[in-house]
């Protein structure tokens, strides 16, 4: 079973179906992984998930070439910090953009 864990910050998050997302992530050690979020769109993980923020993520597979599972636990919330600053958000969407 192939799995890590580290701090990571949400690059972007595409739905699937009702309550799960793909959630692409820029990590310290492993560079861009991706990963099948469980509940991604409740109420407890809908601030977690935006972009630019930052998250202990921990992702685990059967096989490390497979879309395994991903928890985002937050840690920074980067996103909300700029909200009221346009430039600032402006900044950050093409930061993660790229």
């Amino acid at each position: 079973m192939a799995e890590w864990r580290d701090e990571a910050i949400i690059l972007s998050t595409r739905p699937l179906g009702e309550t799960k997302a793909v959630v692409t992530v820029l990590t310290r050690t492993l560079g861009r992984q991706s990963g099948l979020v469980k509940s991604a769109r409740s109420a407890a993980m809908r601030g977690t998930l935006l972009p630019g923020n930052l998250v202990q993520a921990s992702w685990h597979a059967r096989l490390s070439d497979q879309l395994g599972m991903l928890k985002c636990e937050s840690l920074d919330a980067y996103a909300a910090r700029v909200l009221d600053d346009p430039a600032r958000l402006t900044a950050l969407s093409a930061a993660c953009a790229l």
